[in-house]
């Protein structure tokens, strides 16, 4: 599964899956009126630090820092 995963994202499967995760949280973010611990529970981390921190990793920001960026656009 991994060696499938590389080959056709060029990511390693636990990038992939928190890319995943990532994305899913984002929209959540902005469609819905749950707490950023609510959001971290419901897209798999087991806590918001964590969340917070891969986050940050592939956004560059923080999750409230990307909420208030995407509201502040519309």
């Amino acid at each position: 599964m991994r060696k499938l995963v590389y080959e056709q994202t060029g990511s390693s499967m636990i990038d992939f899956v928190n890319q995943l995760r990532i994305e899913q949280a984002k929209e959540l973010l902005l469609d819905s009126g749950l707490t950023i611990k609510q959001i971290a529970a419901e897209v798999g981390y087991a806590n918001v630090q964590s969340f917070n921190r891969f986050f940050r990793k592939y956004e560059g920001m923080p999750p409230s820092g990307y909420k208030s960026a995407k509201s502040k656009s519309s």
